[in-house]
């Protein structure tokens, strides 16, 4: 279904640009079976382990009413309709939900229900568009870009300082911790989160555009924070 061609760990051990203590992610998901990985997708958009952390029975019946009708428009209109060829509107669910497939496997995250599905509109809501909770107990708000022939991460990483200026982090945190209960720390401090960066890679050299997202002016801004990954999504043709 898919491969992890290579996550490389920078710290400030072998990166001059990281004077605190802060540490990035660099990682090339190659992905072979395009609708293999819709299945998979279509699978963790159906699962519903996270209704256990909801304990307020107003909570649950908001939440459930929320999903259903998005499940069902993914599902349905997008998904279900994947052949060899990945859309527009297929891509940006593609990097975000491989992203914390990836992280999940080869990193112990936990994974947290896609963002779009528990906002209250039915589709097309600005603001972070997946979270996963890794071992360092941080919650970390990711950004997905998708495009057919380029490498979209400075769109990611500008999307993601711009939303940390309006304060979106802080606005999801309500939610997200009310259907993730395994956060423990406070969110007002810059040491108790994280951010993901994810975009579809399409380059014959990716190592030279992990290299360029590293020289990236956002990610000067974004090592204040404890963790970045920066996840290179590849689809195999």
């Amino acid at each position: 279904m898919y491969n992890i061609k290579s996550i490389k760990k920078l710290d400030k051990s072998n990166c001059e640009l990281i004077t605190n203590n802060s540490t990035i992610y660099c990682i090339h998901v190659q992905i072979i079976d395009v609708n293999k990985v819709a299945k998979n997708i279509i699978e963790l958009l159906e699962d519903k382990c996270w209704i256990k952390d909801l304990l307020d029975e107003d909570d649950l019946e908001s939440y459930q009413k929320r999903v259903k009708p998005t499940v069902k428009h993914i599902v349905e209109d997008i998904l279900n309709n994947v052949e060899d060829d990945v859309s527009s509107d297929f891509g940006e669910y593609l990097v975000s939900c491989m992203s914390q497939i990836t992280l999940k496997n080869n990193l112990n995250h936990d994974r947290i229900l896609l963002a779009e599905l528990w906002k209250e509109q039915k589709s097309g809501n600005p603001g972070f568009d997946f979270h996963t909770y890794s071992p360092n107990d941080l919650l970390v708000y990711g950004e997905a870009k998708y495009n057919a022939t380029n490498n979209p991460y400075a769109i990611a990483l500008k999307q993601i300082v711009d939303f940390i200026k309006i304060g979106k982090d802080i606005q999801e945190y309500t939610d997200i911790k009310r259907i993730f209960s395994k956060i423990k720390s406070r969110h007002k401090s810059n040491k108790n989160k994280a951010f993901a960066a994810s975009f579809s890679l399409n380059a014959k050299d990716p190592d030279a555009i992990f290299s360029n997202v590293i020289n990236n002016e956002n990610v000067k801004k974004l090592i204040e924070y404890p963790e970045l990954y920066v996840l290179g999504v590849e689809v195999c043709h």
